[in-house]
């Protein structure tokens, strides 16, 4: 805790004993200031599973080299709900391999975060959507080896824990363009499967799955063959998953130092819409490394 020294005069013989008492305030409150505008560094709770991590790096056939002390935070989306609580997931790599993956809940601005789900195994996590201030919907995929048709999971109670729900029914390894809800039981997903050496007999195929039942069950309402051109296309409307704007706040998701795979991350936040934004967290991307996130990038 800083405390700050206010200087009192009584005198014209107190008059530098005054100035040096308010010189020494302002300097503390400086420093003061400094530490509380610091964004905190955030230390994985991943370090706690070290045995169970050796054991699986064990399993893995993974390139010479690659240890513990190489395992890396990928975090793909961030989600706002408030200007206090935001949400963000990814998975943890391992070179080609993912370990699990992460889903992770802020209800302080950014100062601390923590895990409200069970990270699950060679998965990671894409994409959130929140219906309203209790339901929320997140999609993951196998990414280790070919990706999978997604799954879901779903929030009743604003985030604080999560259960896996309907999962898309689907042959081979597509890419997710659009995922959303209109409400607490209806929403959408786009997926795109991508051709192997396009030809008129081998188009891309975008598919759309709707459910009517929060996320339990999925249906195909949609697939159609695309060109390259359509692909473009999608690609361009996609949403930007590593900033979300709920009223005039917003987060965004950032690469310290233009390269989150050496560096990690910050977690930025505006409160006037975008004008202005903050620092309020730091991720090490390796969080085994001697020193976790101790190097400063501007």
């Amino acid at each position: 805790m800083c405390y700050f020294l206010k200087a009192t005069e009584s005198g014209k013989r107190r008059t530098g004993f005054g100035i040096l008492i308010i010189t020494i305030g302002v300097i503390w409150s400086a420093a003061c200031q400094k530490v509380v505008q610091a964004p905190i560094i955030w230390h994985p709770s991943v370090a706690q599973e070290r045995p169970a991590l050796n054991q699986w790096i064990s399993e893995q056939q993974l390139d010479s080299g690659e240890t513990i002390d190489a395992l890396g935070l990928w975090l793909t989306a961030i989600h706002g709900q408030t200007a206090d609580t935001a949400f963000l997931v990814g998975s943890y790599q391992l070179g080609q391999a993912t370990y699990r993956s992460v889903l992770l809940r802020t209800t302080d601005g950014g100062s601390t975060w923590e895990e409200v789900a069970q990270g699950i195994s060679e998965t990671t996590l894409f994409g959130m959507d929140f219906v309203n201030s209790k339901r929320g919907f997140v999609y993951g995929q196998l990414t280790t080896g070919d990706p999978e048709p997604p799954f879901f999971l779903r929030s009743d109670d604003g985030g604080l824990s999560w259960r896996r729900v309907g999962q898309i029914e689907a042959e081979g390894a597509p890419a997710i363009h659009a995922f959303g809800f209109t409400d607490a039981q209806h929403g959408s997903i786009k997926l795109l499967f991508h051709a192997v050496g396009l030809t008129p007999e081998k188009p891309h195929r975008n598919e759309v799955y709707e459910t009517s039942d929060g996320g339990e069950t999925w249906i195909q309402t949609e697939s159609k063959f695309i060109s390259d051109n359509d692909v473009a296309k999608l690609g361009a409307m996609m949403k930007n998953d590593m900033v979300h704007r709920h009223n005039r706040v917003v987060w965004r998701l950032e690469e310290a130092g233009g390269d989150a795979w050496t560096y990690g991350y910050w977690i930025t936040r505006s409160l006037d819409d975008g004008v202005n934004w903050e620092r309020v967290s730091r991720f090490a991307r390796h969080p085994f490394s001697p020193k976790p996130g101790e190097l400063e990038i501007e």
